[in-house]
């Protein structure tokens, strides 16, 4: 009980300087750290992955990490074994809650993760992994991983109550760090830039612009044959599941960067439609 008072006088205590602090920071990656910084005194963690979603479309937004899983590894453990989607624990479970924390450990056989799943977390040395859905009013506004390196000790279920009693302020920290920015369009003096992903989720083509546009946003691929990264590769994921066209907006520092996705049409080479 001791313990438990302590980390809510903590939690209380904390929250005002977390937001505040959300609101001077100048990127999504610091945005994370200082997050991150915040939780780790109450819940330790080797790694984490913030990940935002536009609170109107619901459609990805940013995502900041350090030492979290790679690319792919991620989207495995996003989509899990099957193309479809079909995921043993998809993300959405936890929204409707009334828990909205969860914990998978990459040793332990359960519902959460297939064997396949654990073997990728094993291999990406995680050994443990906790979840918080983000989740304010009703509203979605994206959601946190802490990760554990395999040699350390498992996240716990005082380490789950902890973090989903932080959740609130997690949430507020993100609203605080996008009304800290212009709320308006992007000040940057580009032209709208096009990007052409194939069914690989592997960029096609691009116009200069739309290069410019993801450098300002953080999400370039890694390499030239590399998948795209969280923000457009989400676009697309859910642009090719739903067969319409999906739109975000990513806050920066010189205001909302708005991506539109749509599938695209057309009959043989140099034909149109």
């Amino acid at each position: 009980m001791a313990d438990t008072g302590w980390v809510s006088v903590q939690g209380s205590a904390g929250r005002g300087a977390v937001v505040g602090a959300a609101g001077e920071v100048g990127s999504t990656a610091e945005l994370g750290a200082v997050i991150s910084r915040w939780i780790g005194r109450v819940v330790p963690h080797d790694g984490y992955m913030l990940a935002a979603v536009d609170p109107v479309t619901g459609a990805g937004s940013f995502l900041a990490r350090e030492n979290g899983y790679s690319v792919t590894a991620a989207r495995r453990l996003t989509l899990g074994d099957r193309p479809e989607d079909d995921h043993s624990f998809a993300f959405e479970r936890l929204v409707a809650g009334p828990a909205r924390v969860a914990v998978v450990d990459a040793g332990t056989p359960g519902p959460c993760r297939t064997p396949a799943m654990r073997a990728v977390m094993a291999d990406e040395g995680v050994g443990s992994e906790l979840r918080v859905a983000l989740v304010d009013a009703g509203t979605v506004w994206g959601g946190l991983v802490l990760v554990r390196a395999r040699e350390g000790r498992p996240f716990s279920e005082a380490d789950s109550a902890r973090a989903q009693r932080l959740g609130p302020g997690v949430v507020a920290a993100m609203k605080r760090y996008v009304v800290g920015g212009p709320l308006e369009p992007s000040r940057l003096d580009l032209p709208p830039g096009v990007l052409v992903v194939g069914d690989d989720e592997v960029p096609m083509a691009a116009t200069p612009s739309a290069r410019d546009w993801i450098g300002e946003l953080g999400t370039a691929p890694a390499g030239p044959d590399a998948p795209l990264e969280s923000t457009l590769w989400d676009l697309s994921r859910a642009t090719r599941r739903t067969g319409a066209s999906c739109l975000t907006r990513v806050p920066t520092r010189r205001g909302w960067v708005a991506l539109h996705a749509q599938p695209m049409t057309g009959g043989a080479p140099g034909r149109w439609p």
